[in-house]
Parts: C-alpha cells; structure tokens; sequence
C-alpha cells in the first residue's frame, strides 16, 4: 500500500514540458503591414496639420505687415496739411496732396506684367502735420531731428530676379515710405555736385529743393522747403528737377529717378516685401456702377464696360475709380478722361491728381506757349480763344489743375503673396475728406 501510494504521488506531481509554437511569417507580415498603416496615417494627419498651421501662420503674418501699413496710411491720410482740392490754399499754398495713376490697373494686366501682379505702379504723396502731438523724426546730418510737418511718399518698386523683362512670381516688388521731414532752418548747402546731392538725399530724412546754379549743370544748391514750396512739383521728392535756365514743366514724377539716389540704403524705407498690388483710387460721386449679369461691378472691375451708358435700372452711382479709368470713352465721371490740362501735367506717361497752385501764374515763364507771359495775373484782359471780356479770367491762365474736383474720399488696396505657401492676404483703407 505504501509503495502504490508514493507512485500516485509521483504521478501528480509530473508537469507535461509547456508548448512555444511562435508567430508564423504570415503573422508577422500582417503586424508589419498595419503597423505600418497606422504610421502613415499619422504621418499624413502629422503633415496635414503642419501645412494647415503653416498656412495659418503665413496669413497671420501678412495680416499682421499688412495691419502696421495701414495703421501709417491711415494716420498720414487723415493728417493733410491741407484740403485736398485744387487752388486749396490760392493765397498762401499749404502743402500738396500728388496721387501718380500708372497704366496698369488690376482687372487687366499690362503686356509686361503677368496676371497675379495687380496694380503696382501707383504712388501718393502728401504733406502731413504729425498727429496727437508726437513729432516725426528722422536723420538729418546724422544726427536725429524730429518735426511736426513732414512730405510723405508712399511708392512700390521691383527687382527682378531672373532678369526676363516680365514682373512675375519669381521677382519681388516693394512697397516703400519715404518720410522726409518740413524742417527750413535747416541749413542750405552750396556748390554741390550731382553726387554729393544724391548721396545727401539718399541720407537724408530733409525735404530740399534741388537747384542747379551753373550753366553746365554741374553745381547745385541744395535747399530745405516749406510749405508753400512744396506746393510746385518740382520742389518735391523724387521729381525730374530744372536744370539751369531750363524748365521742364511739370515737373512730373521721376520712376527712373528713384533708383538713382532717391531710395534710403540698405532698404531703410521699405515698408512691404512681395506685394501683388498697391492701387490707390479716388472717390467719383458720378462714375457708374454696372449690373453685369447679377453682380455689380464698380470702374476697373473685371467686366466693367467704360462705354456703358448710365442706366438708372440697372446702375448705381458713385464709385473709387482709377484716375483717367475711362479715357477715351463716353464715360463723363470727375477722375475719368481729362484732355488738355491731363496731358500738360504728366506728359502722357500717367494720370495725376494734384493740388496744385497758381505759382505757374506769376513766375514770369510762358508754360502754356503763347508768347504772353502769365496772362492770368497780369490785370489785362488778354486776347484768349474762349476768353471772356474780364481781365484775368480762368480762360487766360497758363497752367491749369490736372483734375478741377476735389477729391471726397480716397481708397489703397493693398495686396501681398506668400510665396512659400502661394498665400495672398489683401486689404483696404478708406479716407473720406467729405466736408462735415
């Protein structure tokens, strides 16, 4: 008995060796494979969310170099010395308020500018009182000065970079704010060359008048403005200057000249980098607004057809326009075709606004070529085609504004592109001079 029970014992006690089968290759593969697509949906979910918050952050950005702009804009546009209307100031000239019009508009592109490139050869300049008290400042000399008047001038640029003669994706244009202070105590500087008078105003943060002093036009003065010098075109920033006894009326506005010693070194007055459009507009209270199809369409609209007839039914009216929008056209609007005293200001190359001022009618110059020299103030009633028998009428004048309305409210659009991430973020300002 005893020993039959120690074998039961034994029996019990005996453990069967465990069973390690492993994963077969099938299994593994399987595992592998799912592993593998949950990775890339991560990876893709990863990659999605970073692309998402790089566009975020590149809208973010633009809106936030687009809000500083603006913030200036705003202020200098509500700041003017004066009111922006032709003759403003006839007695004793205030300031100017320049607005250069350029040929390409944003509904239709230039032969050398590709479509995403908008308007971006307009500019605007003003004289401006500093706002709230707080001076403007700037370097004169090297050393900081601070003024409460100051010329503004807001005008976009290009570089090319790969040299095509097209302004496209690849290139760059700027958007610059030359602020040069109204400051005539300073000093005049004497018998200076064509490169010490470029150096001096690339340097500068001074509005000057540039004069040329010698008949080989080699020796210039250089000469602090004031207000009342600003209101003649050829006094201003980066206007075709007069040579020695010549006078190249109007004056107009110097593209080429910018690049020649007018912009501050090392991009000191760049304010935006890849802008699509800088297109400044004036407010007409008579251009038409069209219904094309169901949508309504303002001037320089796609589908805005400048020939169309105001149509009570079917337009609004009052709109921004682009300066000369409907040259050439029926359309009879403020800022549209202007004829004679258009081209006499620019010459053809743009349209302008401009104050202007009736220095022209007593400089003792023949501007308008008739062999009588300002017949507009003389006190005689000069023999004018259209004159009328009273001395010193408009029809005798010699010079007239390129526009004769007043400008009630002015818009900018401004448009930048995010060339990484083909983002475009765009705004608009709005300043209305309507007389309260």
């Amino acid at each position: 008995m005893t020993a039959s029970r120690t074998c039961v014992l034994k029996l019990r006690n005996f453990k069967a060796p465990l069973n390690r089968a492993g994963l077969t290759l099938v299994e593994i593969m399987i595992a592998l494979t799912m592993t593998l697509i949950v990775l890339g949906a991560m990876m893709s979910a990863f990659k999605y969310a970073s692309e998402k918050m790089q566009l975020g952050r590149a809208v973010m950005e633009m809106a936030n170099r687009l809000r500083t702009t603006e913030e200036m804009l705003r202020s200098d546009l509500a700041n003017l010395t004066l009111d922006p209307r032709p003759y403003s100031e006839s007695t004793s000239p205030n300031g100017f308020l320049e607005i250069v019009e350029g040929s390409i508009n944003d509904s239709s592109s230039a032969a050398s500018i590709n479509n995403y490139i908008g308007d971006v050869d307009d500019s605007i300049g003003m004289t401006v009182r500093s706002p709230d008290g707080k001076k403007f400042r700037g370097v004169i000399g090297g050393t900081v000065t601070e003024s409460t008047m100051a010329e503004v001038w807001y005008f976009p640029t290009w570089k090319e970079v790969n040299i095509d003669g097209v302004i496209d994706f690849e290139d760059s244009v700027r958007l610059h704010r030359r602020l040069l202070l109204i400051r005539p105590d300073a000093a005049t500087l004497t018998g200076q060359t064509a490169a010490q008078v470029n150096n001096f105003v690339r340097n500068n943060d001074l509005s000057v008048r540039i004069i040329s002093t010698n008949a080989g036009n080699t020796e210039f003065s250089i000469v602090p403005n004031t207000l009342a010098d600003l209101a003649v075109r050829k006094n201003r920033f980066a206007h075709v200057i007069d040579a020695f006894a010549v006078h190249n009326f109007p004056n107009e506005f110097d593209w080429a000249g910018l690049a020649l010693g007018r912009i501050k070194p090392a991009g000191g007055d760049i304010l935006l980098t890849d802008v699509a459009a800088f297109d400044v507009r004036v407010y007409s209270p008579n251009a038409t607004v069209e219904n094309a199809g169901s949508v309504l369409v303002e001037p320089g609209d796609v589908g805005y057809n400048d020939n169309a007839l105001p149509l009570p039914t079917t337009h609004a009216i009052g709109a921004f326009v682009d300066l000369g929008y409907a040259a050439g056209t029926t359309e009879a609007a403020w800022f549209a075709q202007n004829g004679a005293s258009q081209s006499q200001l620019s010459g053809g190359s743009a349209n302008v606004f401009d104050t202007w001022t009736t220095f022209y009618e007593h400089d003792g110059l023949d501007q308008d070529g008739d062999s009588l020299i300002d017949e507009g103030t003389n006190g005689l009633n000069d023999p004018v085609t259209g004159g009328t028998p009273a001395p010193d009428d408009d029809a005798e004048r010699e010079t007239r504004p390129p526009y004769p309305f007043p400008v009630r409210g002015i818009k900018i659009t401004m448009r930048l592109i995010e060339k990484t991430t083909q983002q475009v973020h765009q705004s608009s300002i709005i300043q209305s001079y309507v007389p309260e």
